[in-house]
């Protein structure tokens, strides 16, 4: 949250981040404007994961059970093959196509 804080604020609040979080902050600009499945674009991508591999940002030590309840009433409705926070938990299945059969 400091780091975030330094940034949109020009340095004057805040705890300056290390060199590298301006790297990933250029790599996400340049993802984030650039066509996709650009040279660009693609160049990007490489680069964050680099990034995040090379600093690791992610422990994942805890797979902590996210159990997925819904109605029989609920149709459309597919088996979950994976979910985390990250992944926006429902987003790959969906959810705007399901509907209630009552």
């Amino acid at each position: 949250m400091l780091w975030a804080e330094y940034i949109s604020s020009n340095g004057e609040n805040g705890i300056e981040p290390p060199a590298w979080v301006g790297d990933l902050k250029s790599a996400q600009d340049a993802y984030q404007t650039s066509a996709p499945g650009s040279d660009a674009s693609i160049t990007a991508v490489q680069k964050m994961v680099e990034i995040m591999t090379g600093e690791l940002l992610f422990l994942g030590t805890v797979n902590a059970p996210a159990p997925i309840y819904h109605s029989n009433n609920l149709q459309n409705f597919t088996e979950f093959k994976t979910q985390s926070y990250e992944f926006y938990r429902t987003y790959p299945y969906r959810p705007a196509q399901w509907w209630l059969s009552e």
